[in-house]
């Protein structure tokens, strides 16, 4: 399991940022709500910090990021617990595989991992109806994708990843 380059000020940089990531996610998400879905600030941060570890921290990423969204919703604890997990290894094992400083790659791994986490959401926990809630894993995914270029570059200034 890797550990950001950046040790200690690394880990309380990315503490203090999903902190901030769960008041937007409050306050902010609900208003960018398109076609269905909208952005998970939290999950996107964990997302862009997998990315920029191994498959072991991105698992234990998404543990920590799915422990937050279900303290935040209060409900489907378990499957926030399992899809975030899901998202976070994912995300770290396709890192791994790929060169990660292309804005293109993290697109595409953030896309590919949110789209797992928010399949295995949506079959577990269908409140929705199959169709409108793929529909909205596809749109959240698409978010948090976009999102996870900027929090990725956010996060390598701060010193995360093993670069």
């Amino acid at each position: 399991m890797s550990t950001p380059s950046g040790g200690p000020r690394a880990v309380l940089s990315l503490c203090l940022l999903l902190l901030v990531a769960a008041a937007l996610q409050g306050s902010l998400s609900p208003r960018w709500y398109f076609w269905g879905g909208q952005p998970d600030f939290v999950f996107t941060l964990i997302l862009a910090a997998a990315l920029l570890s191994d498959a072991g921290l991105g698992a234990l990423l998404g543990l920590g990021g799915g422990l937050l969204t279900a303290a935040l919703v209060g409900e489907t604890v378990g499957t926030f617990l399992v899809s975030r997990t899901l998202g976070g290894f994912v995300a770290g094992w396709i890192s791994g595989r790929l060169f990660r400083a292309s804005a293109g790659v993290v697109l595409l791994s953030a896309g590919v991992a949110s789209l797992a986490s928010e399949a295995v959401y949506v079959l577990a926990a269908p409140r929705l109806g199959l169709e409108s809630g793929l529909r909205s894993a596809l749109v959240g995914a698409g978010w948090n994708a976009l999102l996870a270029i900027p929090a990725t570059a956010l996060l390598r200034r701060l010193g995360w990843g093993q670069d």
